[in-house]
């Protein structure tokens, strides 16, 4: 099913920062999701929340879930950071597993840097 729906993308623009808030969004205006382009986060966001919907509807909770606390679609509720933010929300929601351990026993490393996101969100 993900290489039926992912396949429907292939050719489509590589757009920087495709995901906003919408519209009438304080800060970001892109649309919450786009199936006409993508970065690289909504493209697997996208084609995951697609694979888990029944309908469109099901389709937009499922963006909203995959990217926003409390599925609230404001510049300051979504998952701005990949690893501390997206993927951490995204193991807890059941979207995803990390099996890195699996695949590469003892051969993988953790980086950790901290962010401030208070002082973030200032910039």
């Amino acid at each position: 099913k993900i290489d039926l729906i992912t396949h429907q993308f292939l050719g489509k623009p590589y757009v920087l920062f495709a995901q906003g808030e919408g519209p009438k969004a304080d800060f970001d205006q892109n649309p919450i999701y786009r199936l006409d382009a993508f970065d690289c986060m909504t493209f697997v966001s996208d084609s995951l929340a697609l694979l888990e919907a029944k309908n469109v509807s099901g389709f937009e909770k499922n963006v909203l879930k995959m990217n926003y606390y409390q599925q609230k679609p404001l510049f300051q509720n979504r998952f701005h950071f990949t690893n501390p933010d997206w993927n951490v929300q995204n193991e807890k929601q059941g979207y995803l597993k990390d099996i890195t351990p699996q695949i590469f026993p003892n051969k993988f490393q953790i980086a950790i840097t901290p962010i401030n996101k208070p002082s973030w969100f200032l910039h």
